[in-house]
């Protein structure tokens, strides 16, 4: 009977430590320390009424994993990069499994670029989308969402907490 209470303790506590892994190793928590818990912004576009609730990605931690992993974003959703200087940017979509539009935001608060709908990419090499001019953030939306909102390039952007 010792016997079976130690196998049972011993059976128990594996699983508890296995779990464990798993939540703490996994791919959507790597990179950044779980990374899906930032906090939340509302980027508004004022020209067409359009808004945006994203996650914001501030450390460069957060700014290597982005999206990646994840299976679907609400529709009017995504994830605003505040980047450290004013350069042109460069993205790339490695192991993210949405298709996304890519903005590019000015340190003035206007878009100076656009890439729109690229698809995931699960192997490698994943290609780079580089901005056609320096930007101070970007922002990831659902593919598509950029055109269907009508947004341009010059339109300016707000950031509300």
């Amino acid at each position: 009977m010792k016997n079976l209470k130690i196998i049972f303790i011993i059976c128990i506590s594996s699983v508890i430590i296995v779990s464990c892994l798993f939540v703490f190793w996994h791919p959507e928590n790597t990179a950044s320390g779980n990374a899906r818990v930032q906090p939340i912004v509302k980027v508004v576009f004022p020209r067409t009424n359009f808004v945006v609730r994203a996650e914001l990605a501030q450390t460069p931690a957060q700014w290597t994993h982005g999206l990646m992993y994840r299976n679907s974003m609400p529709a009017e959703s995504g994830m605003l990069f505040i980047l450290p200087k004013e350069e042109t940017q460069s993205f790339w979509m490695k192991n993210t499994k949405i298709p996304l539009d890519i903005i590019f935001i000015s340190a003035a608060g206007k878009i100076v670029d656009i890439k729109n709908n690229f698809s995931p990419c699960l192997s490698d090499p994943c290609p780079v989308y580089n901005s056609v001019a320096p930007a101070q953030d970007v922002l990831e939306i659902n593919g598509g969402l950029a055109e269907k909102a009508g947004l341009k390039i010059s339109d300016k952007i707000i950031i509300k907490k």
